[in-house]
């Protein structure tokens, strides 16, 4: 009964070490869709961008990517380790996984990007706090104060109570 036992705990254990081929590394989390790529070439931005959904080409991101500075990576470019990446996908050659390809721009057109950007969301801000002054201004009511643009405080009103 015991070799039995001690048959079964040495099984148990060899089957264990065999399914530990792989030693656990240390790493910090990062979310499973998330893709890793090469280095960029100095003096450029890279990002991952889809040109297809399952087994149709999404051809309004895809040109809209190409219009805005983006270009595939040229596959002969990257590091040896990820040339297995390679692919043709139709008339689309460069590094692709899933759907997506990598492709790079300059970072002084990344800049000029998001420079305007910047500049759009400056002015549109503006026009927000400038109807937000016009409608204090039209819409003036004692029992409720004006509106103000604070994230720390809310406006409120002191409501009598009587006492007992």
């Amino acid at each position: 009964m015991a070799a039995t036992n001690r048959s079964k705990m040495l099984k148990a254990a060899k089957m264990k070490a065999a399914n530990n081929v792989h030693p656990l590394k240390d790493e910090p989390w990062k979310r499973g869709s998330s893709l890793d790529m090469p280095p960029a070439k100095s003096g450029h931005d890279q990002r991952w961008i889809r040109f297809m959904v399952g087994n149709v080409y999404d051809t309004t991101n895809y040109s809209r990517k190409i219009r805005e500075g983006w270009n595939p990576v040229d596959s002969e470019s990257v590091p040896e380790e990820w040339k297995s990446m390679h692919s043709t996908s139709g008339r689309i050659t460069g590094v692709i996984v899933e759907g997506m390809i990598l492709c790079e721009r300059p970072s002084s057109v990344s800049k000029k990007r998001r420079e305007a950007m910047n500049k759009e969301t400056a002015r549109r801000t503006d026009a927000l706090d400038h109807d937000l002054e016009n409608t204090n201004k039209s819409n003036r009511n004692p029992a409720f104060g004006d509106i103000r643009k604070a994230s720390t405080s809310v406006p409120v009103r002191e409501v009598p109570v009587q006492s007992d």
